[in-house]
């Protein structure tokens, strides 16, 4: 025991620092909005202005009567001022230690400030400043560690920030502010942020207030303005007095006197005039008149601003855009707006924001003679009342207020100063491919061993950065973009032949050093598409491109040497790019024997832990596969990367995969009874796990209008569930006294049918839960499948009886009798969409996965688990083709069509396959010793080479350095440069 008061205060200390340091582990990785969103003492109000508005915002914070509304919501125009209140409030109530949290939006930065990081942040800004929140904000993540990744804004305000703000100090106000509300993004991203603001922010202490400030869009203005939690200050409706007095101190402020020029009384009452109230209008001016002109001093500034001509029908902030603008093109001379269209056009019509030095470089590649490189700087130099950056060569340019663009690209407003982005393209397009045209080249960043994956190569940011520039990096990641949003023109078809020809590898080259390599694929297709069809040879080889970066994307991706040692090598000998390009690169490996001649049927194989389900997302741009450690990955379908994941939540296998009709959510069902929800596209947990199941969950859809979940289960039920709030719609749905192992719904999303182990099929009500029809039983024995028409009329189910019946879905009726034919269990059913055949699959010879029809129902493929074998039938006459893709090493699991018509399986020896189903021609695909992923090794875990999966059999060893194989695949080494000297690979 320790009695000494001095040591007891010294563990104390001790105790509260190690608590402290731990609550800090358990909320890193709590999403935070970055990119600059706290409050920015340089945009505040100027002292002595905007006081009324300022108090009496002050006055409702700091208000203890009952029943104050918890939200202030300022709403006006663009540039009336909002954001500077928001931004003084907040330093005002920091100094006291009254702010809660700011965040401010803007449209340049979504990537960084989406409107699901609100609350995370919220709960983060909250912790960091209150010790008593931080404690049991770390409780929740500890027990809810989904919450880290959730985009679910709802599950964040009711377990990060109401739960922990119950432990908020009670004794002085605390202040959340957002700022520029109506940047958050769309209408609805934002529509459950609005209602939370609208309806339950009185959920919090009652010291606890938020500032909202926005534009007045519809749908913020329907949101807010009914709901009687909400202040509402229209901030067009201050006294004009007051706006008048507060533009008046601003301007008077900054333009005491500039340059000679003094500005008596007279003189900024006339601007104050012309503001017309907004605050935009008078720090634009003020800008303008204070920089350094072209051709006008601050005086002649001055009458431009305040006797504009031929401006009746513009608005004021038009008027002074086009005052600014005369200025870069005095008297609208030919010349100058010809100059002034392009580099605006030139800005507007990138991708990106580049900077001063970028936009001048490629400039400078413009095919145009009268274009001159220094025109950026020329026009841009008077610009920077309205576009930042301009006075720091390699900051990114963008206009500094979002109704600039708008300004610029809508005719009717900035009429002779339109820019029309669409007319720009062709200049961009030509200078991308001149840019790689000169810049790119072999080893661009000079990496040195080949041995290394490009995540171990010391400081490969930092190498990266100085050889490989920003107009190269914009160039090789948007060329394609811009040739496509050009009209075709035969001289780019030229340019474009030219670079594919040379450049191709260099380019690719990049795209491993930039983490893009997964734009090529993209970039082809869109080459593919704008390409006149006479030109068959860049067709041709943008096709063979597809196929390259297909099988290799991934080793590339992992190794930029490999591009060369191991992809260019092992490339089809009649494929184009192994034809033009590796006789450059006499001191790679060499396949002297068993070199592929076409590309294989089988693209790709992904090595992931124990796959149990595969699904393709509807557009066949993404697999996700369940796999039997609990995780979930969505893949590339195009390179085999995994572009998100391993998603970890289930703590047991995943026995069922979904994706809702949009593509938008994943839902996946698991042995830990549990059923999860995910977005596809950020792979972030939407909400808490679904718990109900007492059993293994055996399998999950959405509904077809993708409202709805539903489920069933090893616990004998089935149940419905929302499937945006998670919540138990109907159920546990009670009959069946058995595993449910099979629920679908019909086309129309009115009914639902299940098939269970104890022989009976059940269709039910969609919407209240009721039993419509059933028990249904002609069996004796389980039901292991079951199927609804294309038309809802009818269900088909299969048992482990060897039998196949058929229902009537509205009576419940057997229709016929029985049908027999297979010699053991029939686990798998599938209605062809004609309406008129059924597909069924048994254990003949070992079990066989649920069957898949191709896209053009020709076709019917499923998996052999015994035999390890894909087989394929014609729909239409039954005949059995030879057995394809025999060879899969271990249990097939799951196959599916994509959409293009390959085949893609599933198996329990960790891998995942895509194949060409176009030819009837077997491919091996035996697992080896070599590592999972394709890399022989050699000491201390070296990379010597990546070998295709269909090399893989033929290799005895993994650290062999000769490949001899039962049909004669061959490697030639001897004149391998590898290692240190890999770079002498090639004869360039």
């Amino acid at each position: 025991m320790i009695e000494d008061p001095d040591n007891i205060g010294i563990v104390f200390i001790i105790f509260s620092t190690i608590m402290r340091f731990l609550s800090a582990i358990e909320l890193n990785g709590l999403a935070y909005a970055d990119g600059g969103a706290g409050y920015n003492t340089t945009k505040q109000c100027l002292v002595g202005t905007r006081i009324e508005i300022l108090d009496e915002i002050e006055q409702w914070a700091h208000s203890t009567e009952p029943n104050v509304p918890p939200v202030f919501w300022i709403n006006g125009a663009a540039g009336t001022g909002k954001s500077a209140i928001a931004h003084t409030l907040a330093l005002r109530f920091h100094q006291r230690n009254e702010l809660g949290s700011f965040l401010s939006f803007d449209r340049t930065y979504l990537a960084e400030r989406r409107h699901e990081k609100v609350f995370s942040t919220v709960a983060r800004d909250l912790a960091s400043h209150n010790p008593g929140v931080r404690r049991p904000l770390a409780a929740v993540i500890r027990e809810r560690n989904w919450l880290k990744r959730t985009a679910d804004i709802i599950q964040q305000w009711e377990s990060l920030v109401i739960t922990p703000s119950a432990h908020l100090p009670t004794d002085h106000p605390i202040l959340l502010v957002i700022d520029a509300l109506d940047e958050s993004g769309d209408i609805q991203s934002r529509k459950h942020l609005l209602s939370i603001l609208a309806h339950r922010a009185v959920e919090l202490p009652s010291n606890v207030r938020i500032l909202l400030t926005s534009r007045p869009l519809d749908d913020i203005l329907q949101a807010l303005q009914s709901s009687i939690h909400v202040i509402s200050k229209v901030i067009d409706d201050l006294p004009k007095s007051s706006i008048n007095r507060d533009i008046r101190s601003y301007i008077s402020a900054r333009l005491t006197q500039v340059n000679g020029f003094v500005f008596d009384d007279n003189r900024l009452q006339i601007l104050v005039n012309h503001s017309e109230g907004l605050f935009q209008w008078a720090f634009v001016a003020c800008e303008f008149i204070q920089g350094s002109g072209r051709l006008f001093s601050p005086e002649k500034r001055y009458h431009k601003l305040t006797n504009p001509s031929n401006t009746a029908s513009l608005t004021k902030l038009d008027m002074l855009y086009d005052t600014i603008l005369q200025e870069v093109c005095p008297d609208n001379d030919e010349d100058d707006m010809q100059v002034f269209c392009s580099v605006m056009g030139q800005i507007l019509a990138s991708f990106e924001p580049l900077p001063l030095d970028a936009l001048t470089v490629i400039r400078a590649q413009f095919p145009s003679r009268a274009v001159d490189a220094d025109d950026v700087y020329s026009v841009l130099k008077h610009m920077g009342s309205v576009l930042s950056g301009i006075t720091n060569h390699s900051i990114p340019i963008r206009p500094l207020h979002s109704s600039f663009r708008d300004y610029l690209t809508d005719p009717r407003r900035s009429r002779n100063f339109y820019i029309d982005i669409s007319q720009h393209s062709s200049d961009l397009a030509f200078a991308m491919l001149q840019i790689m045209d000169t810049g790119l080249h072999f080893n661009i960043s000079s990496l040195e061993n080949s041995y290394l994956l490009n995540s171990e190569v010391f400081n490969l940011a930092q190498k990266v950065e100085q050889s490989i520039s920003t107009p190269l990096s914009y160039s090789c990641r948007h060329w394609a973009s811009h040739v496509q949003a050009t009209p075709f023109d035969s001289k780019i078809a030229t340019q474009v032949r030219k670079f594919l020809n040379q450049q191709f590898l260099y380019w690719m080259e990049v795209l491993s050093l930039v983490k893009s390599v997964h734009i090529v694929a993209h970039s082809m297709s869109l080459i593919i598409n704008w390409i006149n069809v006479c030109y068959k040879d860049i067709l041709d080889f943008a096709v063979d491109a597809q196929k390259f970066v297909g099988v290799f994307g991934g080793v590339i991706s992992q190794s930029t040497p490999h591009l060369y040692l191991s992809a260019l090598p092992f490339a089809p000998a009649n494929s184009i790019i192994y034809r033009k390009f590796s006789p450059k690169f006499p001191h790679a490996a060499k396949v002297v024997s068993g070199q592929m001649t076409s590309w294989p049927r089988c693209q790709n194989i992904w090595h992931t832990p124990g796959v149990a389900c595969i699904v393709f997302s509807p557009d066949g741009k993404h697999i996700i596969s369940g796999s039997e450690n609990g995780t979930i990955s969505i893949w590339d379908a195009e390179i085999g990367e995994i572009v998100t994941g391993p998603l970890k939540e289930h703590t047991e296998q995943v026995n069922a995969i979904g994706i809702s009709p949009d593509g938008k959510y994943i839902i996946s069902g698991s042995r830990d009874k549990t059923i999860c929800i995910w977005d596809a596209k950020t792979g972030d947990a939407m909400i808490a796990p679904l718990k109900g199941h007492t059993g293994s969950v055996l399998s999950v859809i959405f509904s077809p209008d993708g409202k709805h979940i539903i489920s069933c289960s090893n616990d004998h039920t089935i149940r419905i569930w929302d499937a945006k709030t998670g919540k138990v719609v109907n159920g546990p749905l009670k009959g069946h006294t058995n595993p449910v192992t099979c629920v679908a719904f019909s086309q129309d999303g009115k009914h639902i049918m299940s098939s269970a182990w104890d022989k009976t099929i059940r269709i039910w009500d969609a919407e209240t839960g009721a039993v419509m029809s059933g028990p249904f039983t002609l069996y004796t024995d389980c039901v292991l499948s079951a199927a609804f028409s294309p038309d809802g009329k009818y269900i088909i189910t299969g048992s482990k009886d060897k039998t196949i019946c058929m229902w009537d879905a509205k009576t419940g009726e057997a229709i016929g009798v029985p049908l027999k034919g297979h010699t053991d269990c029939v686990t798998s059913i599938v209605f062809l969409q004609d309406n008129k055949h059924i597909i069924t699959g048994s254990w003949h010879t070992g079990y066989f996965t649920f069957p898949a029809v191709s896209p053009d129902n020709k076709h019917i493929i499923a998996g052999s688990d015994e035999h390890r074998t894909i087989s394929i039938w014609d729909v239409q006459t039954g005949q059995y083709v030879p057995v394809l893709l025999k060879g899969q090493p271990d249990q097939i699991e799951s196959v599916a069509f994509l959409p293009d018509g390959h085949i893609i399986s599933g198996s329990y020896n960790n891998r995942i396959c895509i194949w060409n189903a176009e030819i009837n021609e077997l491919v091996a695909t035996h697992q080896s010793d070599i590592s999972k992923d394709g890399w022989i090794l050699g000491p201390q875990g070296r990379r010597l080479l990546w070998v295709p999966h269909v090399h893989l059999p033929d290799l005895y060893y993994p650290r062999t350095k000769y490949l001899i194989g039962q049909v004669g695949t061959q490697l030639d080494l001897s004149h391998f440069s590898h290692g240190p000297l890999w770079q002498s690979c090639g004869s360039l």
